[in-house]
């Protein structure tokens, strides 16, 4: 049998889908490496892995490594170097020019907090099998930003991006303004009111020992429920498996927010407490590995964002935004062209 997919025959392929044989499919980045390396570097890496992996059990099943597919997000490399291929905001601001609604501002100040999660060395999951036990698990608390946690699960293949375009806030379709449960397509909790899902996440920690992530925006936190969440590592029962995110990209709906002595206190009921840049991968990566080798405590971990960031001049970091998507065609080539002007594309 051979292990290159690309290579048998489709006679060969027949025979080896009936013996039920397993793939793999190496997933890296296309993107710079200074002067010296290649762009396709990483993807080749993980190739060469996916090899050496096959190889390891190919005389216990069949086995066989698909061609390896890049995928990355790597909008603050673009200004540095040429070569680097990454996921666009074009792609939300289409969806929301086209379906006339969504929150992107909000999504856009998440990009980087939630690719650095979903493709981490230590993040566990199964697009073909949603409800797996061993699954880690991410709540989205500012559920109006699931625009973007559609679009990454559509890249992980839990579907694909024509549903979400085909079914973003539509009758019957999972793809609603705000997340409903449900575990076939990544949806983790259904959300709506401020602060819910900052105690979902808190529940469900409670009954499995895999991590849960809870991603929470900084206007949450003017409720008392969600200040309250605080001391439950006190009060109630700590969660060391559980990891809060707070997007503090300092803007709400029509006001600035500012969270005052909010992870003072956290750390005073008993959280491990960090701050770190929301748009830098290596630094949220290194935060996020110290979280989940903690076992004692839970984590809060400020993330400093810009909202809106990658959206038009006039968008980013600036109130009046919020739910307002590109009004017409005028204005949709303007946001286009302040993207491609800024070379975050």
């Amino acid at each position: 049998m051979k292990l290159k997919f690309e290579e048998m025959r489709s006679p060969e392929i027949a025979g080896f889908a009936e013996k039920n044989g397993m793939v793999l499919v190496p997933i890296g980045a296309c993107e710079e490496h200074g002067r010296h390396l290649p762009v396709i570097t990483d993807t080749k890496m993980a190739y060469s892995a996916a090899l050496d992996a096959a190889r390891s059990v190919s005389g216990e099943i069949p086995i066989s490594v698909l061609p390896a597919v890049w995928f990355g997000y790597s909008v603050n490399m673009l200004k540095n170097w040429a070569g680097t291929i990454t996921i666009r905001p074009k792609v939300m601001i289409d969806l929301m020019y086209r379906t006339r609604s969504g929150h992107l501002d909000t999504c856009l100040s998440l990009v980087e907090i939630w690719l650095g999660l979903v493709y981490s060395d230590f993040f566990q999951f199964d697009p073909q099998n949603g409800a797996w036990e061993d699954r880690d698990r991410i709540f989205l608390s500012e559920g109006h930003a699931c625009p973007l946690q559609y679009f990454v699960n559509a890249d992980l293949g839990y579907f694909t991006r024509e549903d979400v375009f085909a079914g973003f806030r539509k009758p019957f379709t999972p793809f609603q303004g705000h997340t409903l449960r449900d575990l076939s397509c990544g949806l983790e909790n259904s959300n709506g009111s401020l602060g819910i899902g900052l105690w979902q996440a808190y529940g469900q920690a409670l009954v499995t020992d895999r991590y849960v992530f809870c991603i929470a925006g900084d206007g949450e936190f003017e409720e008392p429920s969600s200040q309250g969440l605080l001391s439950a590592p006190f009060f109630l029962k700590s969660a060391p498996n559980y990891i809060l995110l707070l997007n503090y990209n300092r803007l709400s709906q029509d006001d600035t927010v500012d969270i005052g002595p909010i992870a003072d206190v956290a750390g005073l009921y008993g959280w491990q407490v960090m701050q770190v840049d929301g748009h830098n991968f290596q630094a949220l990566d290194e935060v996020c590995q110290q979280a989940v080798k903690d076992t004692k405590r839970p984590t809060f971990i400020v993330c400093d964002t810009i909202k809106g960031l990658g959206g038009a001049a006039e968008f980013e970091a600036k109130l009046g935004h919020h739910g307002v998507p590109p009004k017409n065609e005028e204005e949709y080539n303007a946001y286009l062209a302040d993207l491609e002007a800024s070379r975050r594309v």
